[in-house]
């Protein structure tokens, strides 16, 4: 049948451009078969209103077929909403949903697929008929008190804002758009990306940035789609003027640059006021004996960034494992516009440029482009097999899809491998003799037992997530399988391990989503 299906692809090709169908004559041996192919059917045929779809009839058999098109398509060379030719070309000029119906009479009785049918056979095609892809914002300043305030988004007005405040933008668009790129010049994030998905489920509706630094910015939406293709750009020149302002200067985030320590503040600092003597770094790591005070030996202003505060330590590295706190006494800190950063103590300071390495890799991290035969049983046979997983839409931590695992009583245990449709083992970039911090976001419905699920490389299982009673029940939270260092020559496809054996014939399901592998330095 695949040799039939390539005979007739290629023939298809051929008619689309042009030549004749009547010229070919197919091995009389071959069966009536209901063969029809679309120029877009690979993208769900969908369309840009004003758009074209060629339909073609290369079924083998026919004696006779009619073509009928909707109200508004127009058909190529024709002013008819019916054709009995083999191939149709078809403008669709209506935005929403169509149908191009095609009836058949065969000779005998034909097959579709591998399914043998009678010898009328009636079929339907839709197309989508989509808007052009357009494009709308607005945008609102969030005071410090929560109250938003609208911005006024008319081409050539400029915005003051007060330095350190947030802006919502809140998108909406036509066409169904697959993509949405933000530019927010001056703005924290500075660019911000959604995908289809993201898209889909709302999490593009609103974005918010805070504006750290004084000055006039613009900012840009770009809003696109691949096929059919579109697009639609919104710039705004100049939206934005931060100013300064009185309310407090906040300290927005603590964490590691390379060897260094950031301090992320809501506004640009007056590098004139940074005094290195004025932080105080504190390190504990109780398994190394180490509780000490770090010397700060500068501090300096980030280059690209003037609302960060990087200090350099002495003779120090901070690493995964240790708990390093900062503290600031009161100096001459003061933000660029004049007010001055007021005493903190004992923030916490936390690993910076964390980077999952199942992004990098053909393992769906994400559960969003998986089938549950992406899930398949490891093979150790017995109680091993004694689950059930699914890919759902019940519900997700992001996206729209996660992974459901239910074990039905005491004995039911779980042994899986996330596969290609080969059925190969999904490899993780992971590297002999680096260190990696597993997690995952986990949903529990309503468990009152014990359990153990585990992400597994080198048969040890040790890198494991307990489930229990004691935890997070019926909402999302991030599960920690601890830390697991390659070693040359192990496993680079985990297995997905799970056992209920201490239920005590609790029924047990839960969701997972969002699994992570972070390479991590530990103290040495």
């Amino acid at each position: 049948m695949k040799k039939l299906n390539y005979i007739v692809f290629f023939s298809m090709i051929a008619m689309l451009i042009g030549c004749n169908a009547n010229e070919w004559e197919a091995p009389s041996e071959e069966p009536n078969h209901h063969v029809v192919y679309t120029s877009e059917a690979d993208y769900d045929n969908k369309v840009e209103v004003g758009g074209k779809i060629s339909f073609g009839d290369v079924s083998r058999g026919v004696t006779s077929r009619t073509w009928t098109i909707p109200s508004g398509a127009i058909m190529d060379g024709s002013t008819s909403s019916t054709s009995s030719e083999d191939v149709i070309h078809v403008t669709f000029n209506e935005v929403g949903e169509h149908k191009v119906e095609l009836a058949q009479t065969f000779s005998s009785s034909a097959y579709v697929d591998t399914v043998l049918m009678g010898s009328q056979i009636d079929t339907a095609y839709t197309v989508t008929v989509l808007e052009p892809v357009d494009v709308s914002l607005k945008a609102y300043v969030i005071d410090i008190d929560g109250t938003e305030t609208e911005l006024d988004l008319t081409s050539g007005v400029t915005n003051e804002i007060l330095a350190g405040l947030y802006v919502k933008y809140v998108f909406d668009s036509k066409g169904s758009p697959e993509n949405v790129n933000y530019e927010f010049e001056g703005g924290d994030p500075a660019t911000m990306a959604y995908d289809e998905t993201q898209i889909l489920e709302g999490t593009a509706a609103e974005t918010f940035v805070q504006y750290k630094r004084l000055g006039e910015f613009s900012t840009s939406v770009v809003a696109s789609r691949d096929r059919p293709f579109g697009a639609d750009t919104l710039s705004l020149l100049n939206l934005i003027k931060v100013v300064p302002s009185t309310h407090p200067v906040e300290l927005t985030g603590v964490y590691t640059v390379g060897e260094k320590v950031a301090l992320d503040f809501s506004r640009e600092i007056n590098p004139e006021t940074v005094d290195a003597a004025t932080f105080t770094i504190h390190l504990v790591n109780t398994d190394k004996g180490i509780d000490k005070s770090v010397t700060v030996t500068s501090a300096s202003l980030d280059e690209d960034a003037a609302n960060i505060v990087l200090l350099e330590l002495e003779d120090e590295v901070i690493y995964y494992d240790d708990v390093a706190t900062v503290t600031y006494t009161p100096g001459n800190l003061t933000s660029l516009d004049g007010k001055e950063v007021d005493a903190f103590s004992d923030q916490l300071i936390s690993i910076g440029g964390l980077v999952n390495i199942l992004e990098s890799s053909t393992f769906d991290q994400g559960i969003e482009n998986s089938l549950n035969s992406n899930y398949a049983a490891a093979g150790w046979g017995g109680s091993w097999d004694n689950y059930t997983a699914e890919v759902t839409s019940e519900k997700a931590y992001s996206g729209s899809k996660s992974l459901k695992i239910h074990m039905a009583d005491a004995s039911a245990n779980m042994a899986m491998v996330h596969v290609d449709d080969s059925g190969s083992g999904h490899e993780v970039p992971t590297e002999a003799g680096k260190t990696y911090l597993i997690t995952a976001m986990i949903y529990i419905d309503n468990y009152t037992a014990w359990a153990g699920f585990e992400v597994d490389f080198n048969a040890t299982w040790t890198n494991r997530a307990e489930l229990s009673g004691g935890s997070p029940q019926n909402e999302w939270y991030e599960a920690s399988f601890g830390i697991y260092t390659c070693r040359d020559g192990e496993s680079k496809v985990p297995t997905l391990r799970a056992f209920n054996e201490y239920g005590g014939g609790v029924p047990l399901t839960y969701y997972v989503d969002d699994f992570s592998i972070v390479e991590v330095s530990l103290r040495p």
